[in-house]
């Protein structure tokens, strides 16, 4: 069942790290706005490496949505050798050292240091071979470090195609190096093969081939050089395997309930994958009738895949268009994407393994609704195929909302300013509100970058504005056009005098969700509980007065230099149970008023309030003394019971979600002064309804979720002169199971 939670937003970009977050803050008045370089002696052409290693990729913050671990590993790529080829070819070690005093490029290359002994391999098919090369022959007994070192075959592309080197050993001065990398195989020049072990001219997102296509955690420098300076000797042995070229693939993964034969895991080599080239839309199936038994015994596990989708298309979205059980399209509920693994993009259709879903993506980032069990298929017993066509194209993450166009007119940028006595005042092009005679320079904002705005006082009344009580910059329709951005100053200027080293720490806002502010005087903000900032601050470094609006007086003109700065969007889980406790009861007590307002208690702490432990049956009462009620109540308005603390503690126990679906019955016997009224149990409302972590029985409210229009007690019927009490009986909170349910004798 799933948890609550709630949303962090923040902003990256460039080298800022960025938080989002909503900011307290007091209303001015209604007129004001607080509305890796190569060594310079190059490495020989012959070596000189084109193949590039992974970009920094920024992948979405990964839910744990892992199958059991009894799920089967991988398929690995067949190492059966292919028929053995003649003559057969050099394989050796291309290595130099970090001063490049000592190299060895290859068999014969006349820049090789002649006192370096290589042991190369001949390589005639796939299998193992081990290459080495040893130092105590050159001036000093040894190399100092590395510069570059890698595997390399000669020829091995036309004779061992698409194949991929295993690295089984890395011996450096006779030890073996344990802590080495994930490696991929490939080509500079389409002839020789190679595996880098240590290349840092390679940037950018790496081409080859792995054991299974995977890009997972290549890397074109998996060993780590900085503890090696005395190198006397390098060995590896590896073995060439069949590879697969790194691509993205599309794929289903399932077990049924038996954990048997009717499964399928990812295998890059797999004749049901389809490639994925692009936005589109994919079809996969799955046949289980040659299956000893012939069909799969419902699903354990089911999902649809995309190999390296998070590497090729790192913030898509896959809509899944038709899940087809046996011939049968099933109803799909809301699906959402995500990775297991950093690498690969997943949409779960049968994960009962996912208990909050903490992050993920749609196409539209609506979070709402969305489930790791999408689809429901316990009707089908035996399943014999499957079939899912799913549409691949532009994600948003969890939460985020997309930018709307702008305008073909771009949007402006303005400052808001007034003085203390509200007589001088700018609020944006064409507000109301200005002050005749101000002269704005208001940019049109037409994307992300540099702009200028300024106003000039000279032309009012007076010529000047006389002080500032508010200032900030805004964009108008900022938070649409641009969400998550940051707005950085870049200069300030107030009558013509650079300012802009007298500022403090801005951030980035918004006082309604439409504009985006940065504020520069705004005394009306009482804490900043987060927004949008550079790296290196923390939220004790900000403040809404950047600039000492009290230090400035009789301003004819201001300036502002602004950049605006795209963001990115991150979702973050807040776990409403960290270090929550059961408590071990609950104060309940009754919310009651009448028409004419004689009769209203809406808080706890009367004499009636009663304790709960979970099942059982209760009493609360109200009586006139408890309120100091004058008269007989003429009508009821409001009528309901709340339990403190019950909602969120069911929800902990999983007897309750957040949408107060619930197992819990709950019945009810009212009496007003000691005689009981009709009440009708069927048109209780039960669930943490304001969200404020009690357990409201709502038995009528004017102003509530629908007993208005079905009370449980009939309005008329809710007279008190003296007293109005309320038995209730709960079973099936998760607390106290198995306590008596029976109602007390009636005196």
């Amino acid at each position: 069942m799933k948890k609550s939670f709630g949303l962090l937003l923040f902003v990256l970009f460039a080298s800022f790290a960025i938080v989002a977050c909503d900011e307290a803050t007091t209303a001015a008045p209604t007129t004001a706005a607080p509305t890796t370089v190569a060594p310079t002696t190059a490495a020989p052409t012959t070596v000189a490496p084109t193949t590039v290693a992974p970009t920094t990729v920024a992948p979405t913050t990964v839910p744990t949505t892992a199958a059991p671990t009894t799920i089967p590993p991988t398929t690995e790529a067949t190492t059966a050798a292919p028929t053995t080829f003649s003559p057969a070819i050099d394989s050796y070690l291309s290595f130099a050292a970090s001063d490049w005093a000592v190299a060895y490029w290859a068999p014969g290359d006349e820049t090789n240091t002649a006192e370096v002994v290589a042991t190369n391999a001949l390589v005639n098919g796939y299998g193992t071979y081990t290459v080495s090369l040893d130092f105590t022959g050159v001036t000093g007994g040894k190399a100092n470090g590395f510069a570059f070192l890698a595997v390399m075959i000669d020829d091995g592309e036309a004779n061992l195609p698409g194949s991929y080197m295993t690295i089984d050993e890395v011996l450096i001065n006779g030890v073996e190096v344990t802590n080495l990398g994930s490696t991929y195989t490939s080509s500079d020049d389409e002839i020789v093969t190679r595996t880098n072990l240590y290349n840092t001219w390679v940037s950018g997102t790496v081409e080859g081939r792995t054991a299974d296509g995977r890009y997972l955690d290549i890397t074109a420098v998996p060993l780590d050089v900085s503890t090696y300076t005395d190198v006397t000797s390098i060995s590896v042995t590896y073995t060439i395997v069949e590879g697969l070229e790194i691509a993205p693939q599309a794929y289903l993964q399932f077990a049924d309930n038996d954990w048997g034969e009717a499964q399928a895991w990812y295998d890059g080599f797999a004749e049901s994958n389809v490639e994925v080239d692009g936005y589109g839309q994919y079809t996969l199936s799955l046949d289980f009738t040659g299956t000893t038994n012939g069909y799969a015994n419902g699903i354990a596990f089911f999902d649809v895949e995309i190999s390296n989708g998070e590497i090729f298309y790192p913030k898509s979205a896959m809509t899944i268009d038709s899940v087809v059980i046996n011939g049968i399209p099933l109803a799909i509920g809301l699906t959402y994407t995500t990775t297991d693994n950093d690498n690969d993009t997943r949409v779960n259709l049968f994960n009962s393994w996912v208990g909050t879903i903490e992050s993920g993506r749609t196409a539209d980032g609506i979070i709402e609704g969305i489930s790791a069990i999408p689809v429901d298929a316990s009707g089908i017993a035996e399943i014999e195929t499957i079939e899912v066509t799913f549409t691949l194209g532009d994600g948003l993450l969890l939460g985020e909302v997309g930018p709307e166009p702008l305008p073909r007119q771009g949007t402006t940028a303005y400052l808001a300013v007034s003085d203390s006595g509200w007589a001088v005042g700018y609020w944006g092009t064409a507000n109301s509100g200005n002050t005749a005679g101000i002269v704005a320079n208001t940019p049109v904002i037409t994307g992300y970058g540099q702009y200028t705005t300024s106003l000039d006082f000279t032309g009012v009344a007076g010529g000047v504005l006389p002080d500032i009580t508010f200032l900030g910059l805004e964009i108008y329709g900022g938070e649409q056009y641009f969400p998550y951005c940051i707005v950085q100053i870049d200069s300030m200027s107030i009558n013509g005098v650079d300012v802009t080293e007298l500022l403090g720490n801005s951030y980035t806002t918004s006082d309604n969700g439409f504009e985006t502010r940065v504020n520069l005087y705004n005394t009306w903000v009482s804490e900043i509980t987060g927004n949008r900032f550079g790296a290196g601050l923390t939220l004790e470094d900000l403040t809404a007065a950047p600039l000492d609006g009290t230090a400035y007086t009789n301003i004819t003109s201001m300036s502002i230099t602004f950049t605006i700065t795209e963001g990115e969007f991150y979702l973050e889980v807040i776990d409403e149970f960290e270090g929550y406790e059961l408590p071990e009861s609950f104060n309940a007590f009754m919310m009651f008023s009448d028409t004419s307002g004689a009769w209203e208690s809406y808080a706890a702490g009367t004499s009636g309030d009663c304790s709960v432990i979970g099942d059982g049956v209760y009493e609360v009462s109200l009586s006139a003394t408890d309120i100091e009620a004058t008269g007989q109540a003429v009508a009821g308005q409001v009528f309901l019971v709340d339990i403190e603390g019950l909602g969120k503690a069911m929800r902990f126990l999983e007897t309750m979600d957040d949408e107060n679906n619930t197992d819990l019955v709950v019945e009810v016997r009212v009496f007003v002064d000691g005689t009981e009224v009709t009440a009708n149990n069927s048109n209780i409302l039960v669930g943490d309804i304001e969200g404020n972590d009690r357990l409201r029985l709502e038995l009528y409210n004017e102003y509530g979720t629908g007993t208005m229009e079905s009370p449980v007690v009939a309005p008329e019927l809710l007279t008190p002169a003296s007293e109005i009490v309320v038995w209730f009986k709960l079973v099936g909170t998760g607390l106290n199971t198995g306590a008596s349910t029976d109602w007390p004798a009636v005196e």
